[in-house]
């Protein structure tokens, strides 16, 4: 199959997936788009350095997409705009547009090979002018016009002067470029749009994700944290009253699954604000970091909108990447590193609030630290009576019950992170259906929460047989001591996701111990613990 083909079947798959408000399969064929984008950038076919660098940035833009639908569900305006749903807001001259169309049969490379064209609104209405044929479904439906002028103007719109000229440093500039060149689906809605056709809708409302139901929809649905909530709605307050939609730099720290991102979402959503995320664990130095936050920043400029930035496990940016960030938090212009080409990038961002997150704060600079001082909160690990009610909260959402000494058993295995409380919640409504998949009760009792635990071999204290496998490995080790790089060799991970996945909770709990000089070591109650899950089989 062609990339032309390949691209257009996903395309239409998260479009039809889109309107039917089916958000895992949107998020699927998003991601899957962003893969493909990626992929045919990096291959050898004689595609422009031009060509490529709008490769990697619709995989970029894809992504984010998928992360968008993920945590608004299919009902996300952004998204559905970008395949056809919605009309685009009226622009000002000279504003940002997500109508270029994509046409992959324009041009030819050098060397022969297809490569995708990118043609932007002002093009199609010139061929359309001119007599030429314009693409009725972002480009890659119709065959591109026989026009030798156009072919001509196709081919030079790709040379090497035209990625020069759009390598600049504002968005502005980079706007034909950048924000131009995206696949669009805001065509004519064809016939399977047909508004008298039923959409593929439960009780003809939105599908809404398992994790959407169960977040807090407010700050005060929020559970636990209570000093860092208090003092967010207080923030809150005085924004409004002022008439403005931003707050100061906040930092959150904290472990996993304590509701960094959760909270980040809902002061967007009390600010009324859009919510744009970037993840920075995949983080690495180089200058595939720096083109993904090129990306990021560069979409924000161009929408210009008020906006929370969201920046989870903001450590893992090299300090270099970490440092560009001062002149967004002073003076809210975000003035890049030089890529390999020597080039700066600058973009003035619009009116935003900074949430940065992260797991370590140690490999936080202090320049980033100082700059979020009067918002700076350290997330707690929740208390058992704040995990009972969020529980009963998140059963309830999903239209269950739950006796008392269901969530009982269930309070130990949540590691006292929301994370795992989700998990175990959605994996009990699981168990309340049968094989044929449907649902065979709305309660939760205990017998419920044992057989469910068992299967999964979860313990009692919401370890899991990898964890476990860390113990055996520590406890079969004749010196009774074993490196983390040991460890994480064995186990088949990387170090670093061992120590962050595995080592933290397992030391928290008392399980394992760390000797100077040694490694890591089994405590007394990690023997006893291994050995009560092994007599418990």
């Amino acid at each position: 199959m062609s990339f032309k083909e390949e691209f257009t079947s996903l395309f239409m798959g998260v479009k039809d997936a889109l309107k039917a408000y089916d958000a895992a399969t949107a998020i699927e064929g998003l991601q899957a788009l962003g893969k493909l984008c990626a992929d045919q950038a990096v291959k050898d076919n004689g595609d422009t350095l031009f060509l490529k660098a709008q490769l990697e940035n619709w995989s970029s833009r894809f992504s984010d997409m998928a992360k968008r639908v993920e945590n608004y569900g299919a009902e996300d305006i952004a998204t559905r705009k970008v395949f056809g749903f919605e009309p685009p807001a009226p622009r000002k001259k000279g504003e940002a547009s997500f109508d270029g169309l994509m046409d992959f049969d324009a041009g030819k490379s050098p060397s022969g090979n297809d490569e995708a064209k990118i043609v932007t609104e002002s093009d199609a209405e010139s061929d359309a002018a001119g007599g030429a044929k314009a693409p009725s479904f972002a480009g890659f439906v119709d065959e591109p016009s026989d026009d030798p002028s156009a072919a001509s103007e196709q081919t030079e719109a790709q040379s090497d002067d035209a990625k020069a000229e759009a390598v600049d440093a504002t968005p502005a500039e980079n706007e034909a470029a950048q924000a131009d060149e995206a696949p669009s689906a805001q065509s004519e809605e064809s016939e399977d749009n047909d508004p008298e056709e039923e959409p593929a809708i439960v009780d003809n409302s939105p599908v809404v994700s398992t994790d959407s139901q169960m977040d807090p929809q407010t700050l005060d649905d929020f559970i636990g944290q209570g000093p860092i909530v208090k003092e967010l709605k207080k923030r809150l307050a005085i924004a409004r009253s002022k008439g403005v939609k931003h707050l100061d730099n906040v930092l959150l720290f904290g472990n996993p699954g304590l509701g960094k991102t959760t909270l980040m979402k809902l002061i967007a959503k009390e600010l009324g604000v859009g919510f744009e995320m970037l993840d920075c664990s995949q983080f690495r130095r180089s200058q595939q970091s720096l083109k993904a936050l090129q990306g990021f920043f560069n979409k924000i400029a161009t929408n210009n909108v008020p906006v929370v930035i969201g920046m989870d496990e903001i450590h893992m940016l090299s300090n270099d990447l970490q440092s560009s960030l001062l002149t967004l938090l002073n003076d809210r212009v975000w003035i890049s590193p030089p890529d390999v080409n020597g080039n700066v990038f600058r973009y003035p961002m619009p009116e935003f609030t900074f949430i940065g997150a992260t797991t370590d704060d140690n490999d936080v600079l202090d320049t980033i630290k100082n700059r979020c001082l009067d918002l700076t909160f350290r997330l707690q690990e929740y208390k058992e009576d704040e995990l009972r009610a969020i529980y009963r909260q998140k059963f309830a959402a999903l239209g269950l019950t739950a006796t008392e000494d269901a969530i009982a058993m269930c309070i130990p295995r949540s590691r006292g992170a929301i994370r795992y409380v989700n998990a175990n919640v959605k994996g009990l409504d699981v168990a309340l259906y049968n094989d044929e998949g449907q649902r065979v009760s709305t309660h939760v009792d205990l017998s419920v929460a044992e057989n469910y635990f068992k299967e999964k071999g979860i313990d009692s204290k919401g370890l899991k047989e990898e964890d476990r496998k860390v113990l055996k490995i520590i406890a079969e080790d004749p010196s009774g001591a074993v490196g983390a790089e040991t460890i994480a060799t064995r186990l088949g991970y990387a170090t670093n996701k061992y120590l962050s996945e595995y080592e933290r909770y397992l030391v928290k709990i008392g399980l394992i111990t760390i000797v100077s000089g040694r490694g890591r070591c089994l405590t007394e109650e990690g023997i006893k613990h291994l050995k009560e899950v092994e007599e418990n089989k």
